[in-house]
């Protein structure tokens, strides 16, 4: 049984337990849609893959389902490492560009790799392989998951490229979709007395179709396993979690 938490957004209630989170007559303001924020590991040997996925994906992101981020959009004078590991944690789906060099790759298989398996084994996130270059991967952690192109079909195989991505765009849509239309995972990470405010009002959808509406807040809370309030320990109470 979930326990009940005021919302100012809303005219009544929302329930919230470790497993659901819903809303209950809600006022609904703007509806807004969260892009899913999905981590690319790639060797930078294949940079030319991820620069076709990109481009076949803009339109999840036009939409504002999808948000991609990978190591080229680190600024100048940033700490590398930190940034990775920093945007890989905060990240609902891990892309895995597979080839002969990111197999090779001490740190695309040995760090990104295996860390984004543990996220995925906790259900903080969904890992997907994409095969874009012909390696044996068949005995690699991630071999037991739907790989893509259909049947894990390298890219360079494809007569058509386009045709490779596009088959990609669409299972890549396909599983937004899906974890839009299931509750999320816990992060355990709080999210700041700021955060909630900012996140406070309106409606916010999390996913593509099929997709849930909640409160800001409410999202805030399956996001982040709790959210920190005005009160007591260091000046934040902590909900949830």
């Amino acid at each position: 049984m979930g326990r009940r938490l005021p919302c100012h957004s809303v005219s009544n209630w929302y329930t919230t337990s470790s497993t659901e989170v819903s809303y209950e007559s809600c006022r609904i303001g703007t509806v807004e849609t969260v892009p899913v924020r999905a981590f690319v590991s790639y060797s930078h040997q294949d940079e030319r893959f991820l620069r076709g996925l990109e481009s076949h994906l803009a339109i999840l992101k036009r939409q504002g389902l999808l948000e991609l981020w990978h190591d080229r959009k680190i600024s100048p004078g940033r700490d590398l490492h930190n940034e990775i590991d920093q945007n890989l944690e905060r990240c609902r789906v891990v892309l895995l560009l597979v080839s002969p060099d990111f197999i090779a790759s001490d740190y695309c298989y040995g760090r990104e790799m295996e860390r984004a398996m543990s996220m995925h084994k906790d259900g903080r996130a969904s890992v997907v392989p994409i095969v874009v270059r012909p390696v044996d991967w068949t005995a690699a952690p991630f071999a037991k998951l739907r790989l893509l192109p259909k049947d894990g079909r390298p890219i360079t195989s494809w007569k058509n490229r386009d045709e490779a991505y596009l088959d990609i765009a669409r299972g890549i849509r396909t599983g937004i979709e899906n974890i839009g239309s299931q509750p999320t995972g816990n992060v355990g990470r709080a999210a700041s007395a700021h955060t909630v405010e900012a996140y406070q009002g309106s409606v916010v959808q999390v996913g593509g179709s099929g997709s849930r509406l909640l409160t800001k807040t409410a999202w805030l809370l399956t996001e982040h396993g709790c959210i920190c309030l005005p009160g007591s320990y260091g000046g934040m109470r902590s909900v949830g979690g």
